[in-house]
């Protein structure tokens, strides 16, 4: 379902629809919002794999920045032949074969459609492992992550951004209120995704060392609730549960647009759409890394270090001292 889903948004995309698209935008954004975090990090990772690279909006972040990452060679896949056909004539035309000095810069770029949850490189392949704005739609996301470690080099890097659980709460809120009014049932309508407060737990799960965990709230506005679905159908981030419900009534859909816009209509009239997107940064593991010491080392009691004695002085003439 999610490959005929991104399929259909490279279609989109091929067709010049998704500059338009508000959705896309946050996704270039995710992607230089996971590069500012790589460049934080005092180290060059020349070979590197983008996975899940949908519109190539890695690719695009990394032309605003040159030498980011000291990153000289990107491998773009997906599991979309749709989307990765779209990166390689991307490509092909921001490499201006019309030049005739050849750009020292330039990263050399390969491509592949490549299930996400079955990656077929080798052990110890990359230097780094990019994943942006792709990984809420993986099946086996904590499969996915064992395999990307297993993908990297010792000490290498994986960087991730996908989509939260406070995503499209309005959306959500909205439908299951409409559904349980009219219907007197409720049913799924926006795929489940990650909690902030189990992404760190996830990554060390995979195997990761030194986890890094954050998280940005974005807030998009539309003119009503079914230009957002249309959307989101557009951009490839439609829902995908395996057992969802094809067909919303009419009279339902109708309510929740009324919802909508009662309880999060903004002044202007617009409908704002929440996407909270977390960030994680893990490494494989590596004898030069911090290591925790043994269970039971402490050469220091933490009793003793409680129990320090602290003079406190009263105020006034002369005054006293009292002790605790």
């Amino acid at each position: 379902v999610k490959r005929r889903h991104r399929d259909y948004a490279a279609e989109v995309a091929g067709r010049g629809g998704a500059a338009a698209l508000q959705m896309n935008a946050l996704k270039d954004e995710s992607a230089r919002q996971l590069l500012d975090r790589l460049e934080d990090i005092q180290r060059d990772f020349p070979l590197t794999l983008d996975l899940g690279c949908g519109l190539g909006h890695i690719r695009k972040a990394l032309l605003e920045v040159p030498g980011a990452g000291g990153i000289e060679h990107l491998v773009e896949v997906d599991a979309s032949a749709g989307m990765v056909e779209y990166c390689r004539r991307e490509a092909a035309a921001e490499a201006n074969p019309n030049s005739e000095d050849e750009d020292e810069g330039a990263i050399e770029l390969r491509h592949a459609v490549v299930d996400e949850e079955f990656l077929p490189f080798q052990d110890n392949s990359f230097d780094l492992v990019l994943s942006s704005m792709s990984m809420h739609w993986v099946n086996d996301l904590p499969g996915m992550l064992t395999q990307a470690r297993r993908c990297l080099r010792p000490d290498g890097a994986f960087l991730g951004a996908m989509l939260g659980g406070a995503t499209l709460d309005e959306l959500r809120v909205s439908l299951m209120l409409a559904e349980e009014e009219l219907e007197g049932g409720i049913s799924p309508h926006t795929s489940p995704m990650v909690q902030l407060s189990d992404a760190a737990s996830l990554i060390t799960s995979a195997g990761f060392r030194l986890p890094v965990v954050d998280s940005d709230t974005y807030a998009l506005h539309y003119p009503d609730m079914d230009t957002l679905m249309r959307e989101l159908q557009r951009a490839g981030d439609g829902n995908a549960v395996p057992h969802r419900r094809h067909h919303v009534p009419r009279r339902t859909f109708a309510r929740a647009a009324e919802i909508y816009r009662e309880r999060f209509g903004e002044e202007d009239g617009s409908l704002p759409a929440t996407f909270q997107i977390i960030y994680m940064i893990g490494w494989k593991e590596h004898e030069s890394q911090q290591q925790p010491k043994a269970r039971g080392s402490a050469n220091a009691s933490m009793k003793d270090a409680l129990e320090v004695e602290v003079t406190v002085t009263e105020g006034g003439d002369g005054g006293g001292e009292s002790k605790a």
